[in-house]
């Protein structure tokens, strides 16, 4: 129904949210990719089961804006250029992306309250998430800060992952 309709306003908020999230699908999986490179097999598993979380947010972003009566795109997904050399790198690159995520969350919320209560509810959501991701590989990097070896990292890798 036409009333029920998400407005153009919140739509341009809400469709880059879902991208993103589209887009950290991608990123966790070639994460994965570099971590099984470098030997690290229990986080090239956490980095595929975070990729199909960072799926499941994308598509509950997809179902809501369905279920409003609104018209979804699925963006392009880029093909995600990154690089590491070690476990610290890798856990890094997560934070510096959950950081950025955040930041466009919380950036979202704010203009949501003003336009869409509902919606900015359904945001609420996202940003619990969000503050357990950063956190989680904030306490990785510092587990994994100042650790110069491969041995060093495999055992950190077992806490952490």
């Amino acid at each position: 129904h036409e009333k029920y309709k998400l407005s153009p306003e919140v739509m341009a908020v809400l469709m880059p949210l879902a991208e993103i999230e589209y887009n950290q699908s991608s990123f966790y999986i070639q994460l994965a990719a570099i971590a099984n490179r470098l030997g690290f097999y229990k986080a090239e598993k956490y980095f595929l089961d975070e990729s199909l979380e960072e799926r499941s947010h994308f598509l509950k972003h997809y179902e809501y804006i369905q279920g409003m009566g609104s018209e979804f795109q699925v963006p392009a997904m880029p093909r995600p250029e990154t690089s590491a050399i070690n476990l610290y790198e890798l856990a890094e690159k997560a934070l510096n992306m959950e950081e950025a995520v955040t930041e466009a969350y919380k950036a979202a919320s704010k203009r949501m309250l003003e336009l869409d209560p509902a919606t900015f509810t359904h945001l609420q959501w996202f940003m619990n998430i969000q503050i357990e991701a950063v956190k989680f590989y904030m306490d990785a990097c510092a587990k994994l800060t100042g650790l110069d070896s491969k041995s060093g990292e495999l055992i950190a890798e077992k806490s952490i992952f």
